[in-house]
């Protein structure tokens, strides 16, 4: 007789590394299919992976930087590593982490409409260049921002 075929388990790290390699318009969560890029720009110069918790979009000092939805501002102002940032809460399991900010617009409490410009690029807090760290938490959990913004 054969012996019996092995099974091997997905583990939740290669879901992760698979995640990196979506197809454009693969989403996770249709909830969030309304959710807008944050930047003009689109050249990432440092993806979502293991070590690092979000996007890394390239941008410069003039850069406005966009809500990517509605929600209320969480948090606005330094964060050790982050620099000057803002965290808005989308109230619906979703929130965003705008980082590195030269200027921001947006105050704790603040209700904001996606598309509104919230603050502009830039290199504060450990940055080695003017980018904006981008990230997504779903059910407060980090996500990967391509599976839920293009």
């Amino acid at each position: 007789a054969l012996p019996a075929p092995i099974r091997i388990a997905q583990t939740p790290v290669i879901d992760r590394i698979t995640d990196v390699f979506k197809r454009p318009g693969d989403s996770v969560n249709s909830d969030s299919s309304s959710m807008i890029w944050p930047t003009s720009g689109h050249v990432i110069t440092q993806y979502w992976g293991w070590r690092h918790t979000g996007l890394d979009i390239d941008g410069h000092y003039d850069s406005p930087i966009y809500a990517s939805d509605s929600g209320v501002v969480e948090i606005s102002g330094w964060g050790t590593g982050y620099g000057i940032q803002a965290i808005v809460n989308h109230e619906n399991g979703f929130k965003t982490r705008y980082a590195h900010m030269s200027k921001i617009f947006v105050t704790k409490g603040q209700r904001v409409t996606k598309g509104e410009v919230i603050g502009m690029v830039g290199t504060t807090g450990n940055s080695t260049g003017t980018h904006l760290h981008y990230e997504i938490y779903v059910s407060g959990t980090r996500v990967n921002p391509l599976l839920y913004v293009r």
